[in-house]
């Protein structure tokens, strides 16, 4: 079979793209867009490991990993080892998963239009056509997904401190597994918090600044569509047990109902993981 380059990278980079991003929903962690775009084009390029000589299992198996923790870094960046691990790992399961789907179609049907070196699969398709198979893999899997898990559950308490030009406000979060708001592009967290706390922040605000760090975030719920007003702060640390972490510009919403006593605000459990 001809092995074109250009094929060959495409559906890699697509194919590592989607799992990639399903390594991080499993995990409940983000990756902005660029990083994760990056990490598919690496994935991609990867993929070239197909042209090398059949390599035994026990050479093949440390080269996978390798290139996965690498993908896993530029993805995600580095938060812990055990996040790290967690997250290797799962991309690793499931790009074996994959590849042991295919070696099991070329085993039982022998497609002329599929060929496998190294574990890494070339399928000679329309990349459109693989491109939108793979969109359409990917949402229903995180239809499952959401289906699937708990909603409405309180989780821990932890401790925000939001900072914003040389002020700090600190809050009692809650995280809330039932809580899936996300920016649309994927590129800021998002915090949930009372209507007062938002209120006294803007208050502490000038008028061009306030409108510079103004967003509209659209949200679906059961009643419909809406629109929640938020404020970009310059970052917040979420401390949870003995662990701290920090985001970057995230970006703080008024909660439309009360939230619950002895609560300001709630994340979601994506944000610490």
């Amino acid at each position: 079979m001809v092995i074109y380059a250009d094929v060959l990278f495409i559906l890699n980079a697509v194919t590592d793209y989607y799992l990639i991003k399903l390594s991080g929903i499993m995990a409940n962690k983000n990756a902005v867009f660029w990083r994760l775009t990056a990490a598919a084009v690496l994935g991609g390029i990867s993929s070239f490991y197909i042209l090398l000589p059949r390599l035994k299992l026990f050479f093949d198996i440390p080269v996978k990993m390798i290139i996965c923790s690498v993908l896993i870094l530029t993805a995600f960046g580095y938060s812990n080892i055990k996040t790290f691990i967690k997250l290797t790992v799962l991309l690793f399961s499931l790009t074996f998963l994959l590849g042991g789907i295919v070696s099991a179609i070329v085993f039982y049907f022998s497609p002329e239009n599929i060929y496998i070196n190294n574990q890494i699969p070339y399928i000679d398709i329309n990349p459109i056509v693989f491109i939108v198979s793979g969109i359409c893999y990917y949402f229903t899997a995180l239809i499952v997904k959401r289906l699937t898990e708990r909603n409405g559950e309180f989780a821990e308490e932890c401790k925000i401190t939001l900072a914003i030009n040389s002020n700090t406000y600190c809050l009692t979060g809650m995280i809330d597994t039932g809580n899936s708001l996300s920016d649309v592009f994927g590129m800021s967290e998002i915090i949930i918090v009372e209507n007062s706390i938002l209120e006294n922040i803007e208050n502490n605000l000038l008028s061009a600044e306030k409108t510079r760090r103004f967003r509209a975030i659209p949200v679906k719920t059961v009643s419909g569509n809406s629109v929640l007003n938020g404020l970009r702060v310059d970052k917040a640390t979420i401390a949870l047990n003995k662990s701290k972490k920090t985001l970057t510009n995230p970006i703080i919403v008024s909660s439309k109902t009360k939230i619950k006593d002895g609560w300001d605000a709630i994340i979601n459990p994506r944000s610490i993981a």
